[in-house]
């Protein structure tokens, strides 16, 4: 598992709340521990990908497995466990939600009816409650890749 330096946390929730309307609110939440709501569409789009889909290719389905096998798809930051366990959601770049169109996932970024992306706190990496299996971006060119999650929804490897 990856840990994660305070540097690069502060670096991310930086990153994460630049834009945000009103970023004391998300960094008063994350410093209780609880997930924020990040505003998508202006830094990125957040891609909903079902725990099945993401899991099918897996015979051991633990956080670190998942990890791995996210990793081995060219992944490297950006992927969040929601508190349910149901999917997985993967920042993606922003416009990524309006060419998007595989099946069994949903994109959501400008034109969505819901703006906000539930995040844990950057420095959140296990559960309980939700957390980032890879870390949190600091910056646009840490957002997975369209092609690679393509990849890894059909089961290729990366070149």
């Amino acid at each position: 598992m990856t840990q994660t330096s305070p540097d690069t946390t502060w670096d991310a929730a930086r990153w994460l709340l630049c834009r945000t309307d009103l970023p004391y609110r998300a960094r008063d939440t994350w410093a209780r521990g609880a997930s924020a709501g990040i505003r998508v569409s202006e830094h990125f789009d957040a891609l909903y990908l079902p725990a099945p889909l993401v899991e099918r290719a897996l015979v051991i389905r633990d956080r670190d497995a998942v990890e791995a096998h996210l990793r081995d798809a060219g992944l490297t930051h950006g992927v969040i466990v929601p508190r349910t366990r149901l999917d997985y959601v993967l920042l993606v770049p922003p416009g990524t939600s309006a060419t998007w169109a595989e099946p069994r996932t949903e994109c959501r970024g400008r034109g969505y009816p819901s703006h906000y992306v539930t995040a844990p706190p950057p420095t959140r990496r296990e559960p309980p409650g939700a957390y980032w299996i890879l870390p949190p971006p600091t910056d646009r060119a840490q957002l997975c890749p369209p092609e690679l999650v393509r990849d890894l929804l059909t089961h290729r490897r990366p070149q």
